[in-house]
């Protein structure tokens, strides 16, 4: 029960980072052919992308749980399908067992792991690590108990790799979002 509500705590806590005001971007979900330009002209360029991608991407998950998890598919404005698939599994079971979501996750940190600027097709290009505390989280069942451990950690950890989504100018999307367990991140 403790590492169901672990996971489930991780996905949903990951989702409802708030920080920056939305910009708005078209996303085309799909990698295009790219240039032999590279993505981006440095690397600080390309942890700006990604930070402000993960945050339209938190930003959006938050709403979607305020809304009692209904209609996550809108995450396919700022991730791969495969990774929306993956967050659907948590929006289900906010409904499944009517849990009540609030409170605001906050981004620690964003730090670039990697840029890959002749990454194939723009997949994997930007790889950053991604700390959130969601201590002001709660999530409670019908009855007004916790679903969550009241021990929980402060900070998650996440590594979180994106792929180029449109070129001209430059966007991302969420394309791998992995609880990290190394040390050094929160």
């Amino acid at each position: 029960m403790r590492r169901a509500a672990l996971i489930l705590l991780v996905s949903l806590s990951a989702l409802t980072l708030a920080a920056c005001a939305p910009i708005n971007v078209s996303v085309d979900p799909t990698p295009t052919a790219l240039a032999a330009v590279p993505p981006f002209a440095s690397e600080e360029e390309a942890l700006e992308a990604a930070a402000g991608t993960v945050t339209q991407f938190y930003d959006l998950g938050a709403l979607i749980l305020a809304e009692g998890g209904v209609d996550g598919e809108r995450l396919g404005e700022f991730a791969t399908p495969s990774v929306v698939a993956i967050e659907m599994t948590g929006f289900d079971e906010l409904r499944e067992k009517q849990l009540t979501y609030r409170g605001q996750t906050v981004m620690r940190s964003v730090t670039l792991q990697s840029y890959l600027p002749d990454a194939a097709d723009g997949r994997g290009v930007v790889t950053a690590y991604v700390c959130a505390d969601g201590t002001g989280v709660t999530i409670d069942y019908p009855n007004g108990d916790s679903y969550l451990s009241p021990d929980r950690q402060g900070g998650v950890p996440f590594e979180i790799t994106f792929d180029v989504a449109t070129r001209n100018p430059t966007t991302l999307v969420v394309s791998s979002k992995l609880y990290w367990e190394g040390a050094g991140i929160c």
